[in-house]
C-alpha cells in the first residue's frame, strides 16, 4: 500500500529526519506516529490527574459537610 505526501514541507521534514536517523521514510513515519500516540496518552493521564487533584482540593476545602455537592459514595463517579 502506498502513501502519498502532497505537502512538500511535510515530505521534506520526514526525509530529513529519516536521513539524520539513518532509517527509511516508512520507519520515520512509524516512529512519528508512535511518539504522537505516546504523547497523547501522557497528556490524557496528566489531564485526569489534574482533574482528580482539583476535586480532592475542593473536597478538602469543603469537608464532608451535608451541603457538600458530593457524598463519599459519589466521589468515585465524579
Amino acid at each position: 500500500m502506498g502513501l502519498s505526501i502532497k505537502n512538500e514541507e511535510v515530505e521534506s521534514l520526514v526525509r530529513r529526519y529519516a536521513n539524520a536517523q539513518g532509517i527509511g521514510v516508512t520507519e520515520a513515519i512509524a516512529r512519528a506516529v508512535q511518539i504522537a500516540e505516546q504523547t497523547e496518552r501522557v497528556e490524557k493521564t496528566e489531564f485526569a490527574r489534574r482533574q482528580a487533584m482539583e476535586r480532592l482540593l475542593k473536597i478538602g476545602g469543603q469537608g464532608w459537610a451535608s451541603d457538600s455537592p458530593w457524598t463519599r459514595d459519589e466521589l468515585h463517579t465524579r
